[in-house]
């Protein structure tokens, strides 16, 4: 009967299913069924009763009231006991849950008790046994709007509390990162969109990355960023720079080169710019940029090389791999400058990669390294607060930082000294992506931490860089003479297919613009006609209704010749159309008065985006030549 009820289990998570299959229980592990005060079933796990002994259902509906779960909801449950908070959950919301039992006993014994059938085919349970798999789940599940919210069983607080800490870790890191990507994609995906296509405006003088794939195999990498703890180590990077492949990220080239070393990569993730740069010369650097970086950037840096980071969470990126015929499976950022270095170090085959000034975390009372771009800029007083350096002069120019950082949500993770260090939000979900880079990659890599006195990265090994560096031989390498060659040499998939890859975007987006105007022209006419029946005092639902049908006729219309027709599309108005899918997609919109009208501005602002950007691409960048 187990073994039916756990193949299910099997088809959503195959690990867990063999972990639990292939439990066996110590000899000191009891169960034992008893009523609660209310009738209801009760279960005591080593004299621990699992659930309120009074009213388990109470208990259950308690949290449910508080909640208020509905379908953008995403609950976390730890403590499985015997399933009342998923069965009630699941049946009075469309809630997704996801279960944390760790307890492998508890596990086995409620799953062969009690079935979960309907709700392990619906998709929206999921039972995990560690925070790394709830991360993972909630990382899949999660869409704009969702609320994560987190409840337990009062039992569990006794039987594993510091797993439950270690939950709470975990999510502290992960949860403030889901909502603010959103934010990041709706402020910049129109300009990295922009700036992508932009730099296929005439001859093309960047390389694909991915023509360097494996080419430095076994080189040491070091990957130099702009932390506080860069400062301990500059002087070293200099006496064995020839140990290295250098891979600096934009913020400390700065550092750099003042010091006397040319890195060999500089890497530039950023729309906003090159002011961290600009005034320095790159002529002896290679730019690693991802595409959505500054449209100018080459002109203006003018480096030696170029190579574009084509990855695999950008929109641009997805469909010209698939049209020239190229993977980029192997090439995610994820949202720090310091980890596309990280993923290009990888994939062009070095080995070790160490990190330094990678601290993710403000040590020393500094957010960033003396002497890198914004290094002298500010710092952290004793009560955790940015303040302005002496040596600011130029307020306005850097006033914006100054406000992030004085909006910093700060946190405390743990350092690599044991205790805790002072980071911020943000940092701490970049500690997760590390740590993710670590555990898919630690078994063929060896990954070293350099960055002394900041976040501990599990999977990383603490060294000390001096030490490190005496036992490392020289590269050996002209790292210019090697990538000219290559340039030569080696196929690049973009460059190959330029003239295609030109002629598609002209056909999608400026040979039929008229068609795209129109469409949009009059999708902006019917959510102006559906706004002015709703501010009737008596509302004709009939003509609501055909205003609606229009509306959605005119969407249609704009998706089949773009936005479901070209995935690079999505990027022109990513905002607007997530807000107006979610709309469509929640079933009181059609039923009440408020969310049509919603449902008409956030139309019109999608129809209102498409015109103005389609326009303006065909007035500044298209047709390509």
């Amino acid at each position: 009967m187990l073994e039916i009820k756990l193949n299910l289990l099997k088809e959503t998570n195959p690990e867990l299913f063999t972990r639990i299959k292939d439990h066996v229980s110590a000899e000191n592990i009891n169960f034992q069924l008893f009523n609660s005060e209310s009738g209801d079933v009760n279960v005591l796990y080593n004299d621990i009763a699992l659930h309120c002994k009074k009213n388990p259902q109470a208990e259950v509906l308690r949290e449910f009231n508080r909640i208020k779960p509905d379908s953008s909801t995403i609950v976390i449950v730890t403590g499985m006991g015997l399933g009342y908070f998923i069965k009630r959950f699941y049946q009075d919301s469309k809630c997704r849950i996801i279960v944390f039992e760790p307890d492998l006993n508890i596990l086995k014994f409620t799953l062969d008790a009690v079935d979960f059938s309907e709700e392990l085919r619906s998709n929206r349970v999921f039972i995990t046994t560690n925070p790394k798999e709830v991360i993972k789940i909630l990382n899949s599940v999660y869409v704009y709007k969702n609320k994560v919210v987190a409840t337990k069983l009062a039992s569990v607080d006794r039987i594993y509390p510091e797993k439950i800490e270690t939950l709470m870790q975990e999510m502290n890191k992960t949860v403030p990162t889901l909502s603010s990507n959103y934010a990041t994609l709706f402020k910049y995906s129109w300009n990295w969109f922009y700036a992508a296509l932009y730099k296929f405006k005439g001859d093309k003088k960047d390389s694909a990355i991915n023509i360097l794939e494996n080419k430095f195999k076994n080189k040491t990498a070091l990957i130099v960023s702009a932390g506080p703890s860069l400062d301990k180590n500059i002087e070293i990077i200099k006496q064995n720079r020839d140990k290295f492949i250098i891979f600096c990220v934009s913020v400390a080239y700065k550092k750099l080169i003042t010091a006397g070393i040319t890195p060999d990569f500089t890497i530039h993730l950023d729309f906003v710019g090159t002011r961290a740069i600009i005034e320095y010369e790159h002529s002896g650097t290679n730019l690693i940029v991802h595409p959505a970086a500054h449209k100018n950037i080459l002109e203006t840096l003018k480096p030696n090389r170029s190579f574009t980071f084509y990855c695999k969470n950008d929109l641009f990126s997805r469909w010209l791999s698939n049209f020239c015929g190229f993977s980029i499976d192997r090439y995610i950022t994820k949202g720090s400058v310091a980890y596309l270095a990280l993923t290009a170090a990888r994939n062009m085959g070095c080995n070790p990669i160490i990190l330094t000034g990678q601290d993710l975390a403000y040590t020393d009372g500094k957010f960033y390294s003396s002497g890198s771009f914004w290094g002298d800029l500010y710092n952290i007083n004793e009560k955790n607060e940015a303040v302005e350096s002496a040596l600011l002069t130029d307020k306005k120019s850097v006033e914006n930082k100054l406000k992030q950082l004085k909006e910093t949500n700060f946190t405390r993770v743990k350092g690599q000294n044991g205790d805790t260090v002072l980071t911020s939000s943000d940092y701490a979900g970049f500690i997760s992506h590390f740590e993710e880079f670590a555990e898919e990659n630690s078994s063929e890599l060896t990954l070293i931490n350099c960055s002394t006195g900041g976040a501990q990265l599990e999977g990383f090994e603490n060294r000390n860089l001096q030490n490190l560096s005496e036992s490392l031989e020289p590269v050996n390498l002209n790292i210019n003479e090697v990538l000219e060659d290559i340039i030569l040499t080696e196929k690049d998939p973009v460059l190959e297919n330029l003239q295609r890859v030109k002629a598609k975007l002209n056909a999608a987006l400026s040979v039929d613009k008229n068609k795209l105007l129109q469409a949009a022209d009059i999708g902006i006419k019917n959510c102006d006609d559906l706004l002015r029946e709703l501010r009737n005092r008596q509302i004709n639902p009939k003509k609501v209704k055909t205003q609606y049908t229009k509306i959605i006729e005119s969407f249609t219309r704009l998706d089949d010749s773009l936005y479901n027709k070209y995935e690079f599309a999505l990027g022109i108005v990513f905002q607007q159309l997530t807000e107006f899918n979610r709309l469509i997609q929640d079933e009181s919109a059609q039923s009440d008065v408020s969310m049509f009208i919603d449902f008409a501005k956030t139309a019109k602002a999608l129809f209102q985006v498409t015109y103005s950007r389609i326009k303006e691409l065909n007035e500044t960048i298209l047709p390509f030549e």
